[in-house]
């Protein structure tokens, strides 16, 4: 305490009168010091001494225990956890800046990216079973509209761009089966964006 011709000055209420006041440039400081290499450095310093405390050895070991004891509570909270971040506009925000990031890798991460999903489709045969199973139970719908559409046959170009490689049979409404637009797959990819 500091005492000024009789008033009583408290040090705590000032600086947080003035961090309240100042809070905005105090923050500018401390991003510009954490993006900075050296605030990194300290940062990644303090964090393995953080973790390496035997009081937090124990909160997350136990956090770790009581994940593991229950199955159905690990079940129960991943949905819940989608429930509230995969759901309305977050979702399209999460699948639009996934597809950004898709489109500005260079052609040979490309190439890699797909080869890699071409060795997992051939070594798990068995899980991509389970999950075209339970694809076609849950869309019944779109099911029925593929094989009512086998026999169509396809137009000459794409009716979008007027492209003739890589065509596909859309549908834009599954409860009219028999209504089949003919797309390339660059087009068919857009459309069905549009309507995610």
């Amino acid at each position: 305490m500091l005492y000024i011709k009789n008033m009583v000055f408290d040090k705590k209420k000032y600086y947080r009168e003035y961090y309240k006041k100042n809070r905005e440039k105090y923050l500018g400081y401390i991003k510009k010091y954490q993006n900075s290499e050296k605030g990194k450095k300290k940062i990644i310093e303090y964090m393995k001494e953080y973790n390496q405390r035997p009081e937090v050895k124990e909160r997350n070991n136990k956090r770790l225990r009581e994940y593991y004891k229950n199955s159905d509570y690990r079940k129960n909270y991943f949905k819940d956890w989608n429930r509230k971040n995969y759901k309305g506009e977050r979702r399209k925000k999460l699948l639009i800046s996934q597809r950004k990031r898709y489109e500005n890798r260079t052609p040979e991460e490309k190439e890699k990216y797909l080869e890699i999903q071409r060795d997992r489709s051939k070594n798990n045969k068995e899980y991509n079973a389970k999950r075209i199973k339970k694809w076609r139970k849950n869309n019944p719908k779109k099911v029925r509209a593929h094989k009512l559409s086998v026999n169509i046959k396809l137009k000459e170009s794409c009716e979008f761009c007027g492209s003739m490689d890589n065509l596909n049979k859309h549908h834009p409404d599954y409860s009219k089966p028999l209504l089949v637009v003919t797309l390339c797959k660059i087009c068919h990819s857009k459309e069905h964006r549009i309507q995610i």
